[in-house]
């Protein structure tokens, strides 16, 4: 497991897998997204790419966090409030990017700081708090 100071870049593994179709191909476009804004930051070109990130995540935040939390209810999964308090806090970080972004816009340094805590935020996200519901989700579904 990565300590928080460490940033590795997401790469998709079989292991990261929920078991959950739905789940898994919208963790495998976040990765994508990810890896697309790493590459327009090392090619140069990282204000198309940080606002063609920001809007994705405004639908993503959405989207994912409705559709893990449609899954948790429906199989009672008891950890539920735990789960959407981390996603309360993905809002809160996406809230305060949409202010910084408007400030500065997607220029060199923004581009690197998005990056880093997206690549923090998945990390401990996918290997720690949504590892924990796809066992009690498997056994239900």
């Amino acid at each position: 497991m990565l300590g928080a100071a460490e940033v590795a870049i997401p790469i998709w593994d079989e292991k990261l897998s929920t078991g959950i179709e739905e789940i898994d191909i919208q963790h495998k476009e976040l990765i994508k997204r990810i890896d697309e804004l790493k590459k327009s930051i090392y090619g140069g070109n990282s204000r198309n790419e940080v606002k063609k990130m920001m809007d994705f995540l405004g639908s993503y935040v959405m989207e994912h966090f409705d559709a893990e939390e449609k899954l948790m209810t429906q199989a009672d999964y008891p950890d539920i409030s735990k789960h959407r308090e981390e996603h309360k806090k993905f809002k809160k970080l996406y809230s305060d990017l949409v202010i910084e972004y408007d400030k500065r816009g997607g220029d060199y340094y923004f581009a690197l700081d998005i990056h880093k805590q997206l690549i923090a935020w998945f990390t401990k996200h996918l290997l720690e708090i949504d590892a924990a519901y796809v066992p009690f989700l498997e056994k239900k579904f």
